[in-house]
């Protein structure tokens, strides 16, 4: 088995295409990062890097990706293939905040980590994917509507980002990478705000791969919350990329929070798998 190193997204992308094949949904997070770094260009401070294992016969059969300072993200593998990557990617960095994926990949590789650096891991977020296909129109509409965000909002939707990535516990960029990657978004028309007379919650979404759309972030404020804004933007975000690009929508959402996973069902969200998040720290 070999494991390859590379900074390349475009060169990540070719490499996981037998990974997609077997289980698009599990992975769309890592097709969606890659897309959107090869069609934005890599940051000029601490750049992505890529890793993969590939058998002899050539089939990938794990992988990771990590866009400093965010945690790592993993493929599903077994605990073979998530330590022999994980040794690889110990000889480019030795210290790593934590690592992000699809279980059991994500225990695994933590595990592996763990016994290579003696680092402790803490699981710190358990997470259900979902998948939808069909949007169910909410029994309870609220007042305003959806709409594109503007860039003359962009300090808001930057400010809301950011109270999101706090909020679920996430490692975030800078603040003004933050601003250009909410940018990107406006621009691309990627994110969505319901205006009731103001913005009062936002929706994003990642670039559709594989007519696979990951939605988020999801944000309202605490004082605008259990009034069904986020509940009704999220159907609207997801009927927007269901009638564009996207043959299915997929979200993460906190296993622990009863509330957004009872909106997602609500609107026709369907669990397909769970993923962890991983926190490591030095002893």
């Amino acid at each position: 088995m070999e494991v390859v190193l590379s900074a390349d997204p475009g060169e990540f992308l070719q490499a996981i295409e037998s990974l997609l094949d077997r289980s698009p949904f599990e992975h769309q997070m890592l097709a969606s990062i890659a897309v959107t770094l090869e069609a934005q260009g890599q940051p000029d401070l601490e750049p992505a890097r890529f890793a993969w294992a590939r058998r002899r016969d050539g089939i990938v059969v794990g992988a990771v990706l990590r866009t400093p300072p965010r945690r790592l993200v993993v493929a599903q593998m077994d605990r073979e293939v998530a330590e022999a990557i994980l040794a690889r990617w110990l000889e480019h960095e030795r210290e790593l905040p934590g690592l992000h994926g699809p279980e059991p990949a994500a225990a695994r590789a933590a595990a592996a980590w763990s016994s290579l650096t003696g680092s402790v891991s803490e699981l710190t977020r358990a997470e259900t994917i979902y998948v939808l296909r069909e949007v169910n129109a909410p029994l309870r509409k609220p007042p305003g509507g959806p709409r594109l965000a503007r860039l003359d909002e962009l300090a808001l939707a930057t400010d809301w980002v950011a109270a999101f990535t706090r909020e679920v516990g996430l490692i975030g960029p800078d603040d003004h990478a933050l601003q250009q990657a909410t940018r990107a978004r406006i621009e691309q028309q990627r994110l969505m705000v319901w205006d009731d007379g103001q913005p009062v919650s936002i929706a994003g979404a990642s670039p559709t791969v594989r007519r696979i759309a990951r939605i988020g972030p999801v944000y309202t404020p605490p004082e605008q919350r259990s009034r069904g804004y986020a509940t009704a933007l999220v159907a609207a975000v997801s009927q927007r990329l269901l009638d564009r690009d996207a043959e299915h929508c997929i979200l993460y959402a906190d296993a622990a929070n009863p509330t957004s996973n009872s909106i997602y069902q609500q609107i026709g969200y369907r669990e397909v798998a769970t993923a962890s998040e991983h926190t490591f720290n030095q002893p």
